[in-house]
């Protein structure tokens, strides 16, 4: 007979995911002697507040409602371990509970360059981003041409201080407008902030 194999695993929430109002957890299961999974949050500081058991009904996955209006807005972790019988513990996923608008701002500076003068090459950027409650979920850089085309660069792990590049010499020589854009979801909505176009003479 096939051996059968024990895993759990949280299917939700992914890494960096933002959670509001009450958020449904849920494991994917297969345990040998109990069915039944414990998912046990703990806040930023590593502190446990809660566990929460659930019991998949078709023995593959279970679903565990949490209220989010019960903690304080920020970066959360949990993991789900069997609740007895095996020592199997699934990933850890860190995520936010976000539970009021969000509020973004962001501004960079050139690096090394002047972009009132034509550009070439690499052109490096310092960034700095303030947002509330919780960082923001990306950042883009946006490059769009006379034609209405755009260049875009983004990162998704937002830093209050960070650094990102672009290669003109990946696009066509010309003008271009360039310009940074925070984002963040919320309630089925995407919040964004971008920064005033700035003009720029493209020649590699």
């Amino acid at each position: 007979m096939p051996v059968q194999t024990e895993y759990l695993a949280v299917l939700s929430p992914q890494d960096r995911e933002y959670a509001w109002d009450t958020y449904n957890i849920k494991v994917a299961t297969a345990l040998k002697e109990s069915r039944e999974v414990l998912i046990r949050l703990r806040n930023a500081e590593g502190l446990e507040l809660q566990s929460v058991s659930c019991t998949p009904d078709d023995q593959t996955a279970c679903t565990a409602k949490l209220d989010t209006t019960q903690l304080k807005e920020g970066r959360y972790e949990l993991f789900a371990e069997a609740a007895k019988g095996s020592a199997l513990r699934s990933q850890v996923r860190a995520f936010y509970v976000i539970n009021s608008a969000p509020q973004l701002k962001l501004s960079y500076i050139p690096v090394g360059v002047d972009l009132s003068k034509t550009v070439k090459g690499r052109i490096e950027f310092e960034i700095t981003t303030d947002s509330a409650p919780v960082p923001m979920s990306r950042v883009d850089f946006v490059a769009r041409g006379a034609d209405g085309r755009e260049s875009i660069k983004s990162n998704e792990f937002v830093l209050g201080k960070m650094k990102m590049g672009w290669r003109s010499n990946s696009t066509t020589n010309g003008e271009y407008e360039i310009f940074f854009r925070g984002e963040m979801p919320w309630r089925g909505k995407t919040y964004r902030f971008a920064t005033e176009p700035v003009k720029i003479n493209v020649q590699n």
